[in-house]
């Protein structure tokens, strides 16, 4: 369901949501908030996607936590900020785990949004997965030539770095010229079935931002 919703809708969401959680003060706000939208995602299929992130998203949270009682903030105080860093690994899983690029672009040309900035867009979001799906491609090809051989660091830099930046170097080139296949940049651009904005996007909207507008209004 939240995959079919318009990127835009979605941006716009996550900005909605990285607000309220900012406004939002109490600790019994932000949990009725977080209570609410982890529903939600396990309603969209997204709660999977969320939890594979839980490690890394703890690698913040434990420092925020402490170094907020370590500063004086109540335990209360510490639990709001910690919930907050929570809310941004949800929001990028709600954007960027369930959107498709090309949608993306074509919703961003629906409205008239300029193809360099729409392509700008596009690149940022995509270069971090594909840099990690790269090097852990490099990495196992690595493990299996090695076979459990000992590993000093000329190995490891000649095994691992050279290849990754020769691979990055190779990426860089087919992207480039598939911009210039495309004639990018040389007339407007088309698009491939419109992205347009539908009544369940923004019923999905409202819903969302009373709910926190509720709690922040009670809370």
């Amino acid at each position: 369901m939240v995959k079919g919703m318009n990127p835009i809708i979605k941006f716009v969401l996550t900005i909605i949501i990285i607000v309220f959680s900012i406004w939002t003060n109490t600790l019994t706000g932000q949990v009725l908030n977080l209570g609410f939208l982890l529903l939600l995602f396990a309603v969209w299929g997204l709660l999977p996607g969320f939890i594979r992130l839980v490690p890394i998203m703890l690698l913040f949270l434990i420092p925020v936590f402490l170094i907020s009682v370590i500063c004086g903030s109540t335990l209360q105080a510490a639990g709001v900020s910690s919930i907050r860093i929570v809310f941004m690994f949800l929001c990028y899983v709600l954007f960027c785990g369930s959107t498709c690029p090309s949608m993306l672009t074509r919703s961003l040309n629906t409205v008239g949004v300029s193809s360099y900035l729409s392509i700008g867009i596009l690149i940022t979001l995509r270069f971090i997965p594909v840099l990690m799906n790269e090097m852990q491609k490099i990495k196992d090809s690595f493990d299996m030539r090695l076979n459990g051989q000992k590993r000093g660091f000329k190995v490891w830099y000649r095994g691992m770095i050279i290849p990754f930046v020769f691979r990055m170097s190779s990426l860089s080139d087919n992207l480039s010229l598939a911009l210039h296949m495309k004639g990018f940049g040389t007339a407007a651009p088309t698009v491939y079935k419109p992205v347009g904005i539908k009544a369940a996007d923004l019923i999905f909207l409202s819903i969302i931002s009373l709910f926190m507008a509720g709690v922040k209004w009670i809370y």
